[in-house]
């Protein structure tokens, strides 16, 4: 509504775009940067390294039992390694970083797709690529990341381990962010409306 010397216009995607930049500063600073200064702080003091699996790696009885009919296991077993080769840290950095950084630039390519789409508008091909862009990341990088580190501590299990592992038993390790797909192929989908959309608009813009 206008009053007085004119008309004000809100921007209807200034309230999230603010919501991302900040979970965008906020994973790429404490997420992916306590990342990086975690992996180089262990190297300079010779920190062993650390990495969680869900595998059974050691058998424990300590003596305790539970109530008839209840059952008790280990989810994740924490296993470190001590004096580590500098291989050994690469593959530790490894276990974390890829998601970390990962969940970093999917970030940023939102915040991107939000600033440009407040400032050229929702119904454009600009948009709509940058959303198909989005939803191609979300959908193959972000899973790739969990099979990295899904990598990394299968190979550092078998630097821990006397005995060898099954590759099915590796395998396990990859905890597949069916999140990701399911997001990923609907950004597609929706990059795909927001295309043909754009598409009628500049037909209606013709024909005026």
């Amino acid at each position: 509504m206008s009053k007085g010397r004119g008309t004000r216009t809100t921007d209807p995607l200034g309230p999230l775009t603010r919501v991302v930049r900040f979970l965008w500063s906020v994973t790429a600073v404490l997420v992916a940067g306590a990342t990086v200064l975690g992996a180089v702080v262990g190297a300079v003091n010779g920190h062993p390294e650390c990495f969680r699996t869900d595998l059974p790696v050691v058998h424990r009885d300590s003596g305790a039992r539970v109530s008839e009919g209840v059952r008790s296991t280990i989810e994740v077993e924490n296993v470190c390694i001590d004096g580590p080769t500098a291989l050994e840290r690469v593959f530790g950095f490894l276990d974390t970083a890829p998601t970390a950084f990962g969940s970093a630039i999917a970030l940023l390519l939102l915040l991107v797709l939000l600033e440009k789409a407040s400032r050229d508008g929702i119904h454009t091909r600009g948009t709509a690529e940058r959303v198909r862009r989005l939803g191609w990341f979300v959908l193959v990088a972000l899973p790739a990341a969990t099979l990295v580190e899904a990598v990394a501590v299968g190979w550092l299990l078998e630097r821990a381990l006397p005995q060898d592992l099954e590759a099915l038993a590796l395998l396990s390790q990859w905890d597949v962010p069916w999140w990701a797909v399911v997001t990923g192929v609907g950004l597609l989908a929706l990059g795909k409306i927001l295309w043909t959309s754009a598409d009628m608009r500049e037909d209606l813009e013709g024909t005026v």
